[in-house]
């Protein structure tokens, strides 16, 4: 049971994560499509001969998996936008495939699987929202995170560049170890929370928030400021 629930988890992560991308939510560095397409081709024909094969469930799902750990592995989320373009195209093209699949086996993944009900359900959703915003802002603080104004160093040569550098990153040392309770109680936040089945994700640009427990999932985003 446990290692259903665990599969389960780790292609609803996925798709999540996918989405977020898609959105421009998640910034990563450039995706290698070629060998997503490659694996999307591979995982299809794999499939249709395990479901030929006396519908060899266990060995299409395990084909699932091996496409999910590779679109995985490209998702590394960075704290800078290189200016790549997005490889949208064929994470859609996963996500869609991997919906597809499931949907078949009678399971589905993502807002439909939403099971709170009518006003309770917008009521949570937007405490929680609330909730996570004001931490991000807090946890953004606390990280004393320069902004692209900050980071600019005017032109005075390596050595006055050098010395603004050293500067800033001494200043920044100082703000984090006296912020340090503020994000220690963000993480301790995120912990109480994750009891209660709310799980969040905090990204270089953003935060983001699923509710996991039943089987729902509602997935929301953040932005810090």
């Amino acid at each position: 049971m446990d290692d259903a629930k665990n599969l389960l988890q780790a292609i609803s992560s996925f798709i999540k994560d996918a989405d977020a991308y898609i959105k421009g939510q998640l910034v990563c560095a450039p995706v290698k499509e070629d060998i997503l397409w490659e694996r999307l081709a591979n995982t299809k024909v794999t499939v249709k001969a395990a479901f030929a094969d006396d519908f060899d469930t266990s060995r299409a799902v395990a084909a699932i998996m091996d496409l999910i750990h590779h679109g995985n592995r490209q998702l590394k989320a960075v704290t800078k936008d290189a200016g790549s373009p997005r490889s949208s195209v064929v994470y859609g093209s996963i996500i869609s495939y991997i919906e597809g699949f499931f949907n078949d086996l009678g399971m589905s993944f993502g807002e439909k699987q939403v099971a709170l009900g009518g006003g309770d359900s917008a009521l949570l959703s937007s405490v929680i929202e609330e909730l996570v915003r004001f931490r991000a802002k807090v946890r953004h603080y606390a990280l004393a995170l320069p902004d692209a104004a900050a980071e600019a160093v005017p032109m005075e040569g390596a050595v006055g560049t050098k010395g603004a550098h050293q500067e800033q990153k001494a200043k920044r040392q100082q703000l984090l170890q006296e912020r340090k309770p503020l994000l220690e109680a963000c993480d301790s936040l995120r912990g109480d929370l994750a009891a209660f089945g709310i799980h969040i994700k905090d990204r270089a640009a953003v935060s983001t928030w699923e509710m996991v427990e039943g089987r729902q999932a509602e997935p929301q985003t953040e932005k810090k400021s």
